[in-house]
């Protein structure tokens, strides 16, 4: 009996040596849930220390997901109806961790057959469930980008059979299986595209890296759609696989060619339309000119490419140029009249519309114009502005234009100098109108209008005021007898010569009224002035010089 104790110490102690050195988990579990002996291995998997573990149960240590298949396996041993069992389950660790563990029990019963404590092996499989999880993952993702991608993939055997579609082939084809995509091969391809696809075949078992080619493969409706296909070889032992990649293009392609078409009609209306159309940089160099600029400014559209803008405009409108050009914006802005230099060294009047260009950042990067032949519209608007400011008998400027230019030169009078005005009037108009009609009359005025702005600098002013008032404005004047010495001299040169009315001569005279403009003289009190002293003039018998 002694000896048979003894052996059986002896067998517990090299089983509890055995059990403390062992690199797996193993622990003596009593029939309740608890530690009665753990080993180090368990202690580090669990990260508890032993003291701690020897007070606290398996079930407490068990993942709540795990705790119910666990349970029921211990008291299917503790019925009796197993002697073992084992169960891949999560452990938490009190930092909050979880591990995973390869759980293999078994047990040690009493001579009554009831459960004494179990045996418990706990081997740490975490990376190799982490391992496994993040494959299934990644295995997962695959088959979902396979599934769904606008892309599918084909293994090409070396033989030339499809060996293995990708699932999306299915759905993108439009076949009701993959085994239908296998057994058609080369049939969807459009028979005018099939040699792209052998060719690329050839190519890459020929040592070429990758192939991509452009193909219309056919759907099971019967309608073609374009893919991109691009061909690799496999790396394998067996040799003369291939790998193509299939991609969806068929949008890209369509606006791709809306794209040229649409090119195609702006080019056309580009090249045929009659106005110019002029593009920009951000530094004002041209950088386009349709053809139509040759007709307008006698440039060929290439010479004025990399052009400044202000070169080619006429100094007196390059400010205005600038001032348009500041304020313009991506919606365009109100047209400007502007001369731009022709390819002979003339001007032409050019409306410009213009409009900024931008990029994606709102940064501006040029500008687009258009430029119409304005010279018509320009001469027509001067010719529109002459008749509204001249005398239409005489072509001199009228009552409003004398009050616009007079009051001008009033304003702009400098030091020491004065502007002298001399009222006017044609001596015996009426008895001439009355004798030999009007006509005479009118020629008559006009005659003695000619005379008088002969006679003037070209910085005077003649004008118009109605009847037989003439009005000239000198400016510069140093005094009243510079004034008087102005106005002898417009007096002697009209009467200087007679001129010929119906068979007869006569000799046209002038009587005149000279006043210097005050300081706070306005147009209409110098105008009164100097047409008093005219009166006196003509009080005087007419054909003199009165100084008011």
């Amino acid at each position: 009996m002694d000896e048979n104790d003894g052996l059986l110490r002896e067998s517990e102690q090299r089983f509890r040596g055995a059990m403390r050195a062992a690199s797996i988990g193993m622990c003596l579990v009593g029939p309740d849930g608890s530690f009665l002996e753990v080993n180090p291995a368990l202690c580090a998997l669990l990260g508890r220390d032993e003291a701690d573990l020897t007070v606290t149960t398996w079930q407490e240590l068990t993942h709540p997901d795990d705790l119910e298949i666990d349970v029921s396996l211990v008291q299917e041993v503790l019925d009796g109806e197993r002697e073992s069992y084992q169960l891949l389950k999560r452990y938490l660790r009190p930092d909050g961790a979880i591990v995973w563990g390869d759980l293999s029990v078994s047990c040690v019963r009493t001579p009554d057959g009831d459960v004494q404590y179990f045996v418990s092996q706990i081997n740490d499989v975490t990376r190799r469930i982490t391992a496994e999880q993040e494959l299934a993952k990644a295995e997962e993702k695959f088959r979902l980008v396979a599934e769904n991608a606008a892309s599918f993939v084909l293994l090409i055997g070396a033989d030339d059979e499809i060996t293995w579609v990708s699932p999306s082939a299915v759905r993108l084809s439009g076949y009701s299986s993959e085994h239908e995509v296998i057994t058609r091969g080369i049939e969807h391809v459009h028979p005018e595209d099939r040699w792209k696809i052998r060719m690329a075949a050839a190519a890459v078992r020929s040592g070429s890296d990758v192939v991509t080619q452009d193909v219309r493969l056919r759907h099971r409706q019967g309608t073609y759609s374009w893919w991109s296909v691009t061909t690799r070889p496999v790396d394998d032992e067996q040799g003369g696989q291939l790998v193509m990649s299939f991609l969806d293009i068929d949008s890209e392609v369509h606006a791709r060619r809306a794209l040229k078409d649409s090119e195609e009609r702006y080019r056309w209306l580009v090249d045929n339309m009659q106005d110019t159309l002029v593009a920009t940089d951000h530094t004002g160099r041209i950088t386009f000119a349709s053809p139509s600029v040759t007709a307008l400014l006698g440039w060929g559209a290439q010479e004025l490419v990399g052009v400044p803008v202000p070169d080619i405009i006429h100094k007196d409108d390059r400010q205005a140029a600038i001032n348009y050009a500041a304020a313009l914006s991506n919606e365009g802005s109100e047209p400007i009249n502007l001369r731009i230099a022709r390819s002979d060294g003339e001007f032409t009047w050019v409306e410009t519309h213009g409009h900024l260009v931008k990029d994606d950042a709102d940064i501006v990067t040029g500008s687009i114009s258009v430029w119409h032949d304005a010279s018509r519209s320009v001469r027509r608007e001067r010719e529109l502005r002459r008749l509204a400011e001249s005398d239409p008998l005489t072509g001199l400027p009228n009552r409003r234009e004398l009050h616009a230019r007079l009051a001008a030169m009033m304003a702009q009078r400098r030091h020491g100098e004065r502007t002298a005005v001399l009222f006017c009037d044609v001596d015996g108009l009426k008895r001439i109108n009355d004798h030999y009609g009007h006509e005479a009359g009118d020629r008559l005025l006009r005659e003695v209008a000619e005379r008088i702005v002969k006679t003037v600098r070209t910085d005077d002013l003649v004008a118009r005021l109605g009847g037989d008032e003439l009005v000239v404005a000198l400016s510069r004047v140093r005094d009243a007898g510079n004034a008087r010495q102005a106005a002898e001299k417009i007096r002697t040169e009209v009467s200087a010569s007679p001129m010929g009315v119906d068979g007869t001569t006569i000799t046209p005279t002038l009587s005149i009224g000279v006043v210097l403009t005050r300081p706070g003289d306005d147009v209409e009190s110098a105008l009164e002035r100097a047409d008093d002293a005219m009166y006196q003039a003509k009080a005087a018998g007419g054909n003199c010089v009165f100084a008011g």
